[in-house]
């Protein structure tokens, strides 16, 4: 980290450095169809001591905290859209602060100064930072891991013992890009993160240290993109959700890699969402009589599907008497880094799915008053993460049963993060020696 931030300062004394930075920068915008511009350079009037550029007649951001509320929000909206397509380009910024920025006070138009400080990108530093994105806005803890080795930043050893810093880091990683907030809020979001994380104590600990990578190595610039994001969006008093735009950027980069040129991805309510998605014809035909259902769940999924909410899926409804076919829907891609589109045979990892039907079972139950959410499955005294006893909401306080309630929403349980019998990844996914720890 010293050898290169000394490289990058010893680089900004040069101006003929800071002007090939520039220029390439400028170049790189061009075809962009960003709002967003660099200063053209003059080469005949630079050396090593003088820069000569084009001179823009701006404003400071912080200027326009007055203007009117569309026009602050197309500045947060085009800035953030910035540093989504130079942290995916040929070069960007490493000196990203509000004291860099300009309006033109002609145009409106983003102005970004000051390229000394800047590092150029391989394709394969390109990809990682794509994956890094995306892998923190699917909470994808094994892509983030890739994407941090392929940067240089090794989490975890495979053959060695199991290591929460992947999970921690990727959490706070989603904070850092959370949607941004105006600064007073933003002060209230670090007071609540300080005082929870003052209350970990031993395993949990890890958590707050895996925070605290973030600001390291080559993830360090992206810290501080989002510091300064967060400090304009919010002296400007406008929210914008971070994550998704950077991660957006992202998986057009990843898509490129890939090869599908052909697919389109678009910022929705939800999330993404993949273009050029047919509705695969059914398998199995629905009855003749059934042609509304059929109709009623295509629309849905599609509505779905265009927020956003929902990357792809099949759904089949059968009627349980006759067992005749009331809708055959199967729409969308299989999954983002493998977007091909989804058929009616095509097979899924359900993983974990079975949790719905048994929760919705419950709650069937419950509505049929044959259980309560207040039913005791056990006397012994359930706790939240800081060890204090606790009871259901709107419990008397020394109430520190579980009740049913508890296990529905996951807030009854032994906390442990990985158990201490356990030492490597291996044994970690081996599911004997799994049951054998879980046994013992």
């Amino acid at each position: 980290i010293v050898r290169a931030g000394a490289a990058i300062t010893l680089a900004e004394l040069d101006f003929t450095v800071e002007a090939a930075n520039q220029a390439m920068a400028y170049d790189s915008l061009q075809d962009s169809g960003l709002d967003v511009f660099v200063p053209q350079i003059y080469p005949d009037f630079v050396t090593r001591r003088i820069i000569g550029m084009q001179f823009i007649d701006g404003a400071k951001v912080t200027e326009l905290a007055s203007a009117p509320k569309e026009e602050r929000r197309r500045l947060v909206s085009s800035l953030i859209d910035f540093y989504g397509f130079t942290f995916h380009g040929p070069i960007f910024n490493f000196d990203p602060h509000p004291g860099n920025l300009l309006v033109d006070r002609k145009t409106g138009r983003l102005c970004v100064l000051d390229w000394g400080q800047a590092k150029r990108s391989t394709p394969n530093e390109r990809i990682a930072y794509a994956k890094l994105f995306l892998a923190a806005a699917m909470f994808d803890i094994g892509l983030f891991a890739e994407a941090c080795e392929a940067l240089g930043f090794v989490l975890a050893d495979p053959a060695g013992k199991p290591d929460t810093k992947p999970a921690t880091m990727i959490g706070a990683f989603r904070f850092l890009l959370r949607d941004s907030r105006p600064m007073a809020q933003s002060r209230v979001d670090f007071r609540e993160l300080d005082r929870n994380l003052g209350r970990l104590t031993g395993d949990l600990k890890s958590i707050q240290s895996g925070g605290d990578q973030i600001l390291k190595g080559p993830l360090l610039s992206i810290s501080k993109t989002a510091v300064m994001l967060f400090e304009v969006a919010g002296t400007l008093g406008i929210s914008m959700p971070l994550l998704q735009v950077l991660a957006l950027h992202g998986y057009r980069t990843i898509l490129r890699e890939l090869g599908h040129n052909a697919l389109q991805v678009h910022s929705a309510v939800g999330g993404f969402v993949l273009r050029q998605t047919a509705v695969v014809a059914p398998q199995r035909q629905p009855e003749a009589n059934s042609w509304q259902m059929q109709a009623r769940m295509n629309s849905l999924l599609m509505t779905l599907h265009d927020e956003g909410h929902l990357l792809g899926a099949q759904l089949v409804i059968l009627d349980v008497e006759s067992n005749a076919t009331l809708a055959d829907v199967a729409l969308g891609h299989t999954s983002w880094l493998d977007p091909t589109p989804v058929m009616a045979s095509t097979i899924f990892n359900i993983q974990e799915l079975s949790k719905l039907f048994l929760a919705f079972s419950v709650l069937r139950l419950i509505e049929q008053g044959l259980l309560s959410p207040e039913t005791v499955l056990s006397n012994e005294p359930v706790q939240d993460f800081w060890g204090r006893a606790r009871g259901h909401q709107g419990a008397a306080a020394d109430s520190t049963v579980v009740q049913l309630e508890h296990v529905l929403a996951h807030t009854a349980g032994l906390m442990e993060i990985v158990p201490s019998a356990v030492q490597t990844f291996a044994e970690l996914c081996n599911t004997e020696a799994m049951a054998a720890v879980a046994a013992s």
